[in-house]
């Protein structure tokens, strides 16, 4: 690239010259294809708006005309539901359910059925038991008071005790005059029992206690003056794996030592197989019934009553499927004898039962689906039992609601068409006076005002409250748009929903094309993606702009070399001068010699 000063030899600013000539030169190629370009792309972007207001009108006018497609789709078909008293019972229907009145009693809800252990679970408490493996390894320790008469006594509780060591604490701190002891403890059937070797009144507990070994061996204070635990207390301990004796599931050998009972192996509930490892704990095997979604079921162990219960989550008189299998701990917690249900230890749920317009109707689910109502699709959810001879009434009508909003989506729609349409074509906008748009604009609010004929009682849309200015006036926003008057409507459709149906989408059978219709062929052809207005006026729009970027490529390059034509012409004039320059200095000092 070559390099030149600006009038070195002229003395000149050539470089504002040839800027100066060739800014000119752009003004006069240049600008006039610039502005014709951002005059179409302007014009572009202002029908790209109009022409989504098109799509939304045929969206619109497609939810419908969609009712062709069968009843599902017809909002006209759609139905509401009033009921007297939603507390006892939830409704819903489709649009395919009978528009009826229904009377409804609800004489029983279904209920779940439960299997409880056939006895308690777990070896229950004696004096060998360790205070660690009662109430699961949770009690504190701490002291623990009681009283004999009126004299307070306390003793230390430590977890590695046995609950033998305890009562030897109780008895041995508790002495009369000689050193006999005032009480006697004892163990009866899983209960730890306080007793007084004399009249003295026994009292558990004080304010001042830290341990909580009273709470975790439901000590109580009887009215005969001893404490004993409130039922039998079982020395489970949720936290240690099962098959160890520390889980309080043992018993004693000939030799007086523990054994425990329970293997490992696996055992089915539902249809969800169960697995006991060697670490699997009570509260792990109840995580594993409850989280598996094939067991149908939730466990919980009961530690009043030393218990295990499951719940079937099926409603109705169902079995909960208990199967033994390699491991024996279904029938080591009472749910299955010899691997197979304990039918009494199974409490069957029961069926619902409802009286429908006066027939009975039993169904294992407190949801009633249309299969077992018999009414096409209703659905009842029973919440709660009615009094007896108590009806509640539901009343299944059209849901005028609903087709009122989508009316109202497709007047929304349509004025903002027009609304937009009109700002686009107004004069100084960019696509004034387009007469295409204007045309286009005018068939729709024609065909808006249009009266259908055939039809049996409304034949305009200004018949069931939708109106519209007069075709052809002047741009105003209170008289160029669509305005509904909803009481007018809610009485159409009321008094004649079919014949608001045929006004607005027609009726095929009888060869009647509604307004909706109308509207939604003439929308659907201004839209076709291959000889429609908008697709044609696009591509007419990007040809043109397309020529004009070509022939301002073409341009550019043409300014560019005359820019080099000028720069070139300049610095040979500048060489000229510069010349002449030296041959005068030459002249000039032989004549001074």
């Amino acid at each position: 690239m070559s390099i030149s000063f600006s009038g070195l030899a002229s003395g000149l600013d050539t470089d504002s010259w040839i800027e100066a000539l060739v800014t000119a030169r752009q003004d006069s190629l240049l600008s006039p294809l610039k502005t014709q370009y951002n005059t179409l792309n302007a014009q572009k972007t202002a029908l790209s708006k109009v022409k989504s207001t098109y799509s939304s009108l045929l969206t619109t006018t497609q939810t419908f005309t969609d009712s062709k497609f069968g009843v599902a789709s017809d909002i006209f078909a759609s139905n509401k539901v009033s009921i007297s008293d939603s507390s006892k019972v939830g409704v819903t229907v489709t649009n395919s359910t009978p528009r009826q009145n229904i009377s409804l009693e609800i004489l029983q809800l279904a209920t779940n059925t439960k299997v409880t252990s056939s006895g308690s679970i777990a070896a229950p408490i004696d004096e060998n038991t360790l205070v660690s493996s009662i109430a699961s390894g949770s009690v504190k320790e701490g002291a623990l008071s009681f009283y004999v008469g009126d004299k307070r006594y306390s003793i230390e509780i430590s977890k590695d005790d046995t609950l033998g060591a305890i009562a030897d604490k109780m008895q041995d701190i508790a002495l009369d005059e000689e050193g006999n002891s005032l009480i006697s403890v004892s163990f009866d059937e899983g209960k730890f029992t306080i007793t007084s070797n004399n009249s003295d009144v026994i009292r558990i507990g004080a304010n001042s206690d830290t341990s909580s070994l009273m709470s975790a061996l439901a000590l109580k204070n009887k009215d005969d003056g001893s404490v004993q635990s409130s039922y039998s207390i079982g020395a489970l301990d949720l936290s240690k794996p099962l098959v160890s004796v520390e889980s309080g599931f043992y018993k004693y050998n000939d030799d007086g030592e523990k054994v425990p009972l329970i293997q490992e192996g696996t055992f089915t509930i539902g249809n969800a197989e169960i697995t006991v490892t060697n670490e699997t704990t009570m509260n792990e095997l109840i995580s594993k019934i409850n989280t598996n979604s094939e067991s149908n079921a939730t466990a919980f162990y009961d530690s009043v009553q030393n218990k295990l219960v499951i719940t079937s989550k099926q409603e109705g008189a169902f079995n909960v499927n208990i199967e033994g299998g390699t491991s024996n701990v279904t029938d080591i917690l009472g749910l299955t004898r010899n691997g197979n249900i304990i039918p009494e230890s199974q409490e069957l749920g029961q069926n619902s039962q409802i009286k429908l317009n006066g027939s009975i109707v039993e169904s294992y689910s407190n949801v009633i689906t249309s299969e077992v109502s018999g009414v096409a699709g209703l659905s009842l959810d029973l919440k709660d039992a009615t009094e007896a001879g108590k009806n509640i009434n539901i009343t299944i009508g059209q849901d005028t609601d609903s087709v009122v909003s989508k009316v109202e989506e497709l007047v929304k729609a349509l004025n903002n068409l027009i609304s937009t349409t009109d700002t686009a074509t107004a004069s100084g906008a960019d696509l004034q006076y387009d007469s295409s748009l204007n045309s286009l604009r005018s068939d729709l609010r024609t065909t808006a005002a249009n009266a259908i004929s055939g039809n049996s009682v409304y034949k305009t849309l200004a018949s069931i409250g939708i109106t519209t200015g007069e075709v052809g006036t002047s741009v105003d926003a209170d008289t160029n748009k669509f305005q509904i008057d909803k009481d007018k409507l809610v009485e159409a459709l009321t008094n004649d929903p079919a014949s608001v149906k045929t006004l607005l989408v027609g009726d095929s059978d009888r060869g009647i094309s509604g307004i909706v219709q109308q509207i939604q062929d003439i929308t659907e052809k201004a839209l076709d993606v291959e000889n429609g207005f908008f697709q044609t006026r696009e591509t007419t729009l990007s040809s043109q702009m397309s020529n004009i970027t070509a022939r301002i490529e073409t341009k550019s390059i043409s300014i560019s070399r005359y820019q080099s034509q000028l720069e070139a012409k300049f610095q040979a004039m500048e060489k000229q001068i510069a010349a002449l320059q030296s041959q005068q200095s030459q002249m000039s000092s032989i004549l001074s010699s």
